[in-house]
C-alpha cells in the first residue's frame, strides 16, 4: 500500500507588509513598526545607512521588529518584508 502525504504550506504571501513607523526605543535602540498580516510568520527589517545599499537584516515574528546597536547621530532607512513558509512577500519602498 503507497500513502502519499501532502504538506500544507501558509498561502503566498501577495502584500508588502505596509511601513507605518519607527519608534524610538532608547539611545541605541528602534523599533521598525509595520501592519500586521495574518498571512506572515515573521517580519524582516533590512537597514542602510545611506538608502541605497539595505544589508542588515533583524527579524520578528511580530509585526514589531526591535533593532539594536544603533549609533547616535546617525541617519537610518528602512526596508521590510514578510515571510511564511511559501516564501517572501516584496521589500518596502
Amino acid at each position: 500500500m503507497f500513502t502519499k502525504r501532502v504538506a500544507r504550506l501558509s498561502p503566498r504571501l501577495s502584500n508588502t507588509p505596509v511601513f507605518i513607523r519607527v519608534v524610538n526605543g532608547n539611545d541605541s535602540t528602534l523599533i521598525v513598526k509595520c501592519e500586521p498580516d495574518s498571512e506572515a510568520q515573521e517580519f524582516i527589517a533590512y537597514m542602510s545607512t545611506d538608502g541605497t545599499t539595505f544589508t542588515d537584516s533583524v527579524s520578528s515574528s511580530t509585526s514589531g521588529i526591535t533593532v539594536t546597536g544603533l549609533a547616535e547621530n546617525t541617519v537610518y532607512y528602512f526596508r521590510v518584508k514578510a515571510a511564511n513558509d511559501s516564501g517572501f512577500s516584496d521589500l518596502t519602498r
